[in-house]
């Protein structure tokens, strides 16, 4: 009996001392590293108190505004909008610091090289696009899009107006993961309508990632793009049924397409515009007015769907209109869709996006998430870039919270802001809280209105898998680490046994 209690007693010796082990070697081996922290938190739940989190202020506490972007430049090709002069005020900052959201997502660092298999196509034929796009920046861009909007000059185009017809807008590429420095080939087919008018034609590029975030281009923009591919239509067919861009309005007033953002007071919002009908034929067309906020690329702005149907007499310019009864969004993106009733008779469309602002309204939007460096370190930091839809300051307080989470859903970083919104964009950074290599990690990132309604929420997974395979933790490190474990654990079992055997030897000599 004495002796099932010895090697009781040394089992459970030998698990302490493996426990030990195991924690100790899992906590010095490279392959795993952990620093851990207990933050403290105000009423709000916000972390305070954090030294690891650099202030962002001069010494004096007078708020740093580094951003250094061009006003023009901003309004013209950022936001689109008439801004205030504003900046963040640092004591609203619970964990980070103020930053240049432009010295991370700039539109010029994702270079596309694209081109068509042919400068001159027949209706019907098959574009061939093809080429690739280059990851400039720093960090990796995942779950990323390239985008095509398809546009026909007009014989006659209106000085300073549209000067164009848009025929379609379609995905070319989804589903990018792109390492910094590294490129993704492109080889798409486009099938050209079978009765495509004759003319010069261009195919306008963009890239955005996660659904929502440009990342060269504005998808919301006919001016300001990624790339072009030019290429010319040939064949009899030069007449068409299309949306006339040149002659549209809003609440009376000309709206150009091609312009910035106009304002408009918020209430009844009536959009006015034309079907011309060119053909020697009356035709039935169905007409398809689909209302966003903020930029009609995106499922998720989705407001409202209509559906009209209109007989369009040979020759004829038939005025249509869409009325908004209570504008109440920041900024609407109204895109009209004109397709002909019989889509087996044609198969063009004719499409044209009408966006405008709202004077007095707010609404914060999430302008960028990311990580600036990919694999994770002690030095990778977590962005997050913010503005009110619209030019006015919302006082809220405003708040955005951003969560890195491994992928057992362990926090790494944290970041977050409580304050005021302006229409230009803030960028905010940090650094993480803690460091824990994994193949994948996940971004989230919640924004909520003054009155702390959640508004906007974007997740976003690194995956080592998908963005570049050689991060990934190699098979035989982590055997090679169960190898090193276990045989420790031996060495330990047979000193443990060394040195219980003398007890035992003398206790079954002195009771045989």
């Amino acid at each position: 009996m004495q002796i099932i209690k010895i090697l009781i007693k040394a089992s459970l010796n030998l698990g302490v001392y493996l426990t030990i082990l195991s924690l100790t070697t899992l906590s010095i081996f490279p392959a795993n590293i952990a620093m851990s922290f207990e933050p403290e938190y105000d009423d709000k739940g916000f972390i305070i108190n954090d030294p690891r989190y650099p202030t962002s202020s001069t010494g004096d506490d007078t708020p740093i505004n580094n951003s250094g972007i061009d006003e023009d430049e901003l309004n013209n090709l950022r936001n689109s909008l008439n801004e205030q002069q504003f900046q963040l005020e640092a004591k609203n900052i619970k964990s980070g610091e103020l930053a240049s959201c432009f010295d991370y997502n700039k539109l010029e660092n994702i270079k596309i090289d694209l081109n068509s298999n042919a400068g001159s196509f027949t209706p019907g034929d098959a574009v061939i696009i093809e080429g690739e796009i280059t990851n400039n920046n720093t960090f990796p861009i995942v779950n990323t899009t390239i985008y095509g909007r398809l546009v026909r000059n007009l014989d006659n185009p209106v000085f300073s107006r549209a000067s164009t017809i848009t025929l379609d807008e379609f995905v070319i590429a989804s589903d990018i993961n792109l390492d910094a420095g590294t490129s993704y080939t492109v080889d798409n087919t486009y099938q050209l309508p079978i009765n495509a008018i004759a003319g010069e034609y261009q195919l306008l590029l963009y890239v955005y990632n996660s659904d929502r975030f440009n990342l060269s281009g504005l998808t919301f923009s006919e001016s300001v793009y990624g790339g072009i591919i030019p290429f010319s239509v040939s064949g009899e067919n030069k007449s068409y049924i299309y949306l006339d861009k040149t002659d549209i309005k809003v609440n009376g007033q000309v709206y150009d397409t091609l312009n910035t953002l106009e304002q408009y007071d918020n209430g009844e919002i009536k959009i006015e515009t034309n079907l011309v009908n060119e053909t020697q034929e009356s035709r039935r067309m169905k007409v398809t007015y689909k209302l966003y906020r903020w930029d009609s690329t995106f499922e998720n702005n989705f407001i409202q769907n209509i559906e009209e149907i209109y007989t369009v007499n040979s020759g004829q310019t038939l005025p249509i209109s869409y009325t908004i009864d209570n504008a109440t969004e920041p900024v609407y993106d109204l895109k009209i869709v004109s397709v002909p009733e019989e889509i087996q008779v044609e198969s063009y469309k004719s499409i044209a996006n009408i966006r405008f602002g709202i004077n007095s309204t707010f609404r914060p939007r999430l302008h960028f998430v990311g990580l600036d460096t990919y694999p994770i370190t002690k030095d990778t930091n977590i962005i997050t870039c913010i503005h009110n839809t619209s030019s006015e300051i919302d006082e809220g307080p405003v708040k955005v919270v951003t969560t890195l989470k491994s992928a057992q859903g362990r926090k790494l970083g944290i970041l977050e802001y409580s304050g005021p919104i302006s229409g230009r964009v803030e960028g905010l950074i940090s650094k993480l809280s803690s460091l824990n290599l994994t193949e994948i990690v996940t971004l989230e990132s919640i924004l909520y209105d003054g009155q702390g309604t959640e508004i906007d929420r974007i997740s976003i997974d690194y995956d080592c898998n998908k963005i570049n395979s050689s991060f990934c933790p190699s098979g035989d490190n982590i055997f090679s680490i169960f190898n090193f474990i276990i045989i420790i654990g031996l060495i330990i079992i047979a000193i443990i046994i060394k040195l219980k055997w003398n007890n035992i030897k003398h206790y079954i000599i002195k009771n045989k």
